[in-house]
Order: structure tokens, then sequence, then C-alpha cells
């Protein structure tokens, strides 16, 4: 969930994250934050429900948990888990039926 709005994933689908309309269907939620990159980073939910983040190779670099999450490595994301993007935005990660 972020302050603008929440970002919705679905079992074997990977949604971009970032400011650029062309490369992410989902950029009007990262339009207030400048320093996003246009492709800033990726997340999906494999077969088991389960959670991934990849940071895109952005400028401005994301983290998990507080840890950086190296250019292209997926990691975990758990319920109730911290994002955040270029440190403009952060997220808490909210997997619905999970408590």
């Amino acid at each position: 969930m972020l302050p603008s709005g929440a970002v919705t994933v679905v079992a074997g689908q990977t949604v971009e994250l970032g400011r650029d309309i062309a490369d992410t269907r989902v950029a009007e939620l990262f339009d207030p934050y400048v320093h996003v990159s246009r492709l800033h980073a990726r997340v999906r939910m494999d077969a088991t429900g389960r959670l991934w983040l990849q940071d895109a190779g952005s400028t401005n670099g994301t983290t998990v948990d507080e840890r950086r999450v190296p250019p292209g490595e997926w990691v975990r994301l758990r319920p109730g888990g911290r994002c955040a993007f270029a440190n403009d935005v952060s997220m808490t990660v909210v997997v619905e039926g999970e408590a």
C-alpha cells in the first residue's frame, strides 16, 4: 500500500513500478515522487502466493526492510514488511487474506 494508492499483483504477474506512464501501468501512484525512476522496480507474485521485488537499476535505489536491494536481484517481500523507493516513498506490504 502506497500513500497515493495500492499496487495489486496476482499470481504469475509481474508489475513494473515507476513514474513513466509508457513503462508502468501504475505510474500515477509514483508521479509525485521526483526521485523515483521512470522504471524503478518490479514486483511479482509466484504460484505459491509469495511476493518478490527487484530493483530495475533505479538511480536512487530501493530498500526492503531497510536493506538495500542490489539492482537485478529478486528479494522476498513479507506481509507487514516495508519497502522504500529512492527514500521518497515507502509502502507496507499487504497480502489480502493474510493477517
